[in-house]
């Protein structure tokens, strides 16, 4: 239990750390929790299975996937109808930019599932306390942009209980690219500042 909540621990005030400092302050400390996280996941000798990363359950998660389209369908209308929907935002183009939003998202869904949750779960013994506590830190991550405090909140809940059941994250981060790129181009810019959070949400539009 001790162990596992100080890995928590550390790996998240380093992201913290990462995202109120400038650079290159920053990139150090987004290294640090790289090589925390990596370190930790390596040394916990779990397989691909237990950390959801391998084949088991992925059948039974990509339900999310066709879920997240209805989702991102329904956001996309009601933006158009709004005359809120938008290009995505910087000078790549929008191909690329998807292309390198996907893998980010993946990351995400394995600091969220395959690292916050699973020892969440073991040190606080259940895994609805599990789904909670790891969607609550992702949301917070997310400070102070409010409009992504919400998204991510919903979406760690949803994403975290449906790998309780099932242990895999593939789906999920499929369904996270999904959402996400839906999320950048319905809502306004002057609403989630081209999606930043920490000390560059409060910099925007530098």
């Amino acid at each position: 239990m001790f162990r596992d909540l100080l890995e928590v621990a550390v790996a998240y005030g380093l992201i913290e750390a990462a995202l109120w400092t400038p650079q290159p302050q920053q990139s150090w400390w987004s290294f640090a929790a790289l090589v925390w996280v990596l370190a930790c996941t390596i040394l916990g000798r779990k397989r691909f299975r237990s950390l959801g990363l391998g084949r088991a359950g992925f059948k039974d998660t990509l339900w999310v996937v066709p879920g997240a389209l209805c989702v991102a369908g329904i956001m996309l209308l009601a933006a158009w109808l709004d005359g809120t929907l938008h290009p995505l935002f910087g000078n790549r183009p929008a191909v690329l930019h998807a292309l390198f939003y996907l893998p980010w998202a993946w990351v995400q869904q394995f600091l969220l599932q395959s690292f916050f949750f699973l020892r969440l779960e073991s040190a606080l013994g259940s895994g609805r306390r599990g789904v909670l506590a790891a969607a609550l830190l992702y949301s917070l991550a997310h400070i102070p942009n409010e409009s992504m405090v919400l998204a991510t909140l919903l979406f760690g809940l949803i994403s975290c209980d449906v790998f309780r059941h099932a242990r895999n994250a593939h789906a999920l981060a499929l369904a996270h690219f999904i959402l996400g790129l839906a999320f950048a181009v319905t809502v306004p810019s002057s609403v989630h500042h081209n999606m930043r959070v920490g000390l560059g949400y409060l910099r925007y539009p530098n």
